[in-house]
């Protein structure tokens, strides 16, 4: 995915800090200032690339704004969806498409900045199948600010906002659905629609009188007290799709949950306070003993630091360090009946709540956590699980003697790519200075599971190096050669190896799996 790589690959310290503050918040980052049934935010747009400009909501015309990326690939699928209702509507209802979290990484005053033209280049492409009037953010991200952000309700995209005919937010969709967007106008426009204001669920608490019966849970709507003030406290309830704004699942109980340090990323600012805690949500059964069982570091690929954009120094920076490749990245199931394993992401079914909390500093390394938390699932399960070294397959990532011709040709420079316009292939990205794990990353964020639902690669496995390059390398990719990423289409990926004088090979190597197996009678 194109400008997926450039979030992952550059690792820019704003968005490294959004992924890990999502991955454990309980809570919106944002503040809501922005809800249902207010006026709507003018659109203050860094510039219109097609139909009208429309910074005003006009009276008696219904708007439907749609925030969207050129990397989010549910955004490029809701387009037809956008033209027919433009058409559908002509005269009665505008259509606005705005691209916001377009990747830039420019400072803010730079003339003409080139996250612009990526969007113009997208614009373009698309051609007359957006046939809707389409602006993109500022530098500032003002849009995003004053809409996505002050809405406090996520922010992933699309968003789809709903404007009356008196400029006020009639509905706003997390996603893009044609049908409900459809409906909603219609209703709007014949007068039957009925504005529902946003709600946050919220437990009934009672105020502590100081009495207790003992015939009701203890600290549940305050009997006995709030339960602020505890030694230990575990929670395993099931998940009933009762809990608004849900963060993603955690996928492994990070070892900064018992590390308090000083750093100059903003993450441990937030994160001190997560000392001796772990909680998650809505998380498969198959998760929670994954999150128990593995190591208390990240599964994902090697990355770049947020800050340095250098790979880190393992000796002074010990939590950036990964377990990929090292650990399958799911429990394998050896179970006569799996169906309490089973989920989908629309259903509650087979979801739970865990919260672990040791106030106790000193004791609650990240380790004492993780052994908790499998006594916990001990109790109430009736598995057995060990932590096996099996022989698992990976891809390895090797190099032919073409592969020389990568060594840079400025030693000595810092890392970057740029995007180079080509008349015959649209641009060009060039790498200089690059590392070859930031092809394995690459190839491990559009492959792998864990950055996308579905499975993208034939062995859902690993990518190992195996080049034998250790030295810096520069390449290039053309904007076709992108796209094949983009498609998750290996075969053609393959091609823009070898290409590169590097090759891919099915094979095998020994990693931990987590079983998990029925009881022995």
């Amino acid at each position: 995915m194109v400008v997926m790589e450039t979030i992952l690959n550059n690792l820019s310290m704003k968005l490294i800090t959004y992924i890990l503050l999502f991955a454990f918040s309980t809570s919106g980052i944002y503040a809501q200032s922005l809800k249902i049934g207010d006026n709507a935010p003018p659109i203050e747009a860094y510039k219109w690339l097609k139909g009208e400009q429309i910074t005003e909501f006009e009276k008696g015309q219904v708007y439907v704004v749609e925030m969207g990326a050129t990397w989010c690939k549910p955004c490029a699928a809701a387009i037809p969806e956008l033209s027919r209702l433009a058409k559908k509507y002509e005269g009665k209802a505008q259509v606005v498409s705005l691209f916001v979290q377009e990747i830039n990484f420019e400072p803010k005053n730079v003339p003409n900045p080139k996250y612009v033209d990526k969007v113009i280049a997208y614009v373009k492409k698309q051609g007359k199948k957006m046939q809707y009037n389409i602006a993109v953010d500022d530098p500032e991200k003002r849009i995003e600010r004053s809409w996505i952000d002050a809405m406090g309700r996520g922010r992933g995209v699309p968003q789809t906002f709903i404007i009356d005919k008196e400029g006020k937010i009639a509905a706003h969709f997390s996603g893009f659905n044609g049908k409900k967007v459809d409906n909603t106008i219609e209703s709007i426009l014949n007068d039957s629609f009925s504005m529902k204001p946003q709600t946050v669920l919220k437990q009934e608490k009672k105020p502590f009188t100081g009495a207790y019966n003992r015939f009701e849970p203890l600290y549940v709507n305050n009997n006995g007290g709030n339960g602020s003030d505890f030694t230990f406290r575990s929670i395993l309830s099931k998940y009933k799709g009762d809990i608004l704004k849900i963060p993603p699942q955690a996928s492994y109980l990070r070892s900064w949950h018992s590390v308090n340090r000083d750093s100059s990323s903003s993450a441990y600012e937030r994160y001190h306070v997560l000392q001796g805690r772990f909680q998650t949500v809505a998380t498969p059964l198959s998760l929670l003993y994954y999150i128990a069982y593995s190591d208390t570091l990240s599964n994902v690929v090697e990355r770049r630091h947020p800050i340095t954009n250098e790979y880190p120094n393992y000796d002074s920076l010990p939590e950036f360090k990964g377990s990929y490749g090292e650990y399958w990245h799911e429990p394998v199931l050896e179970v006569a009946d799996k169906e309490a394993f089973k989920t989908s992401r629309r259903s509650p079914d087979n979801k739970w709540n865990y919260v672990l909390n040791v106030p106790n500093k000193k004791k609650a390394t990240a380790l004492y956590l993780r052994q908790l938390m499998q006594e916990d699932l001990q109790r109430y399960f009736p598995y057995e699980v060990t932590v096996e070294t099996r022989e698992m397959p990976c891809w390895f990532l090797k190099s032919d003697l073409k592969a020389d011709r990568l060594k840079t040709k400025t030693p000595g420079k810092k890392y970057r790519f740029q995007d180079v316009k080509s008349e015959s292939t649209g641009f060009v990205r060039e790498y200089k200075n690059a590392d070859i794990r930031d092809i394995i990353f690459k190839l491990a964020v559009e492959f792998n599971k864990g950055y996308h639902f579905s499975r993208r690669n034939p062995l859902d496995a690993p990518f190992i190096d195996k080049t034998e390059i250790d030295y810096l390398i520069d390449y290039d990719m053309t904007q076709e050669e992108l796209e094949y990423f983009d498609d998750h289409d290996l075969e053609k990926v393959q091609k823009v190896m070898e290409r590169l004088g590097l090759y891919l090979e099915k094979g095998s190597k020994p990693m931990k799996v987590i079983v998990i197996r029925d009881p022995k009678s």
